[in-house]
């Protein structure tokens, strides 16, 4: 067998070529996110879309409308999403007897041409679960036209109350021309509306995610949903509303508003109130969570305290009887029986120590190994439950 000696310089150039297809490969998915820009501006008319969404922005039909406008942009990304999967296929299959570790550059074009074609479709994913999610604020706001009649009787029985204490005192009370009587279920529904954002909208998000993943019975569907979730999580969601309020009075404070157009009078009040009923709310919410926290952790130093007992017990005696000097083999004993708590056990809550400790409950290893897989599980047991 002949030995090849590369120099200096053949090295050098091995190096940056590498470092040359790596960086190709790593700009495929921006240049696939750009492409797809390209393919949405070319497809869709932004002027016709700006136009529905602001005669449109409170019929529910406008949904259909923009489906409309993009379908084109959705089926050209999916034909090209599917083809450069198919030529994938097609180049696996080629090329899989290749043992090669070492890219070609011919291979790191396909593979970044391949990249670039794929990551394309991302953008209109991110969009379908946005239009998903503007569905769900229709479907928020029509049952919030629904759900003010619980904040109003509550209001109603309070005012009602405050009536009869004013009537009996001898103190007259009339509607103020700010909200009035007429103004009074709108308000309320823009005061349950702003409430039911946070805490219902990220509900339905998650209801919908795992349907699709019931439909499709693939776990995978979830990612497209990551972003999305990562900007309707509840305290994102709180947060953009308070900047909101924020704006808002700055605005009514800053410009002159006529009394005729109390629109923005009235957000500016809803999202007040909003502040007040959301500091409750969340504090119940938080509150809940930490019972609930506090619980489990409670049934689970309950649950795992006797088996970490064991484990220092068999650590104990290791060192006290110097067993593994000792040629043998053996396995733990525990005080309870892990394998029937197991069966009473759900499969998606038994945890890596549970199948840890019945590891070593029921196969037999060397003293020096069973050591080290106590002192693993003994560590994990102690993080959990302390």
């Amino acid at each position: 067998m002949k030995s090849v000696v590369f120099n200096e310089k053949e090295i050098e150039s091995f190096k940056k070529s590498g470092v040359i297809k790596y960086a190709m490969l790593a700009l495929a998915t921006p240049i696939g996110l750009i492409l797809s820009c390209v393919l949405a501006y070319i497809n869709i008319d932004f002027t016709e879309l700006l136009k529905i969404f602001s005669e449109n922005i409170s019929n529910p039909e406008i949904l259909d409308e923009l489906t409309q406008i993009m379908s084109k942009w959705y089926i050209i990304s999916g034909a090209i999403f599917f083809a450069s999967l198919l030529l994938f296929v097609i180049y696996f299959v080629r090329n899989r007897k290749n043992d090669e570790d070492v890219l070609t550059w011919g291979q790191t074009i396909f593979l970044a041409i391949e990249l670039i074609l794929i990551s394309q479709v991302v953008l209109p994913l991110f969009t379908v679960t946005m239009a998903i999610v503007i569905a769900l604020l229709y479907l928020v706001f029509f049952s919030s036209m629904l759900l003010k009649n619980i904040i109003g009787y509550g209001t109603y029985l309070f005012v009602l109350l405050v009536e009869k204490i004013c009537t009996s005192s001898g103190i007259e009370l009339t509607y103020g021309e700010f909200i009035g009587q007429e103004k009074y279920s709108i308000f309320l529904t823009m005061i349950t509306f702003l409430i039911s954002i946070p805490y219902i909208l990220s509900f339905l998000l998650r209801m919908v995610k795992k349907f699709i993943q019931g439909v499709t019975g693939n776990k995978s569907v979830a990612l497209i949903f990551k972003p999305v979730e990562a900007l309707i999580s509840i305290n994102v969601l709180r947060y953009a509303i308070y900047i909101l309020l924020f704006f808002t009075s700055v605005f009514t404070y800053s410009v002159n508003i006529s009394q005729s157009d109390y629109v923005f009078s009235l957000v500016k009040e809803a999202l007040l109130e909003f502040v007040l009923l959301d500091t409750v709310i969340y504090s119940i919410i938080s509150n809940i969570r930490d019972t609930k926290k506090n619980h489990k952790q409670q049934n689970m130093r309950r649950y795992y305290v006797s088996f970490k007992y064991d484990l220092e017990f068999v650590l104990s005696a290791i060192t006290m009887h110097n067993l593994k000097d000792k040629e043998m083999y053996a396995r733990i004993k525990f005080s309870v029986d892990i394998n029937k708590i197991l069966k009473e056990k759900r499969k998606k809550d038994v945890s890596e120590i549970d199948n840890l400790l019945t590891d070593i409950s029921t196969n037999y290893y060397k003293i020096e190994i069973l050591e080290q897989k106590i002192k693993v599980v003994l560590s994990r047991i102690i993080d959990l439950i302390e």
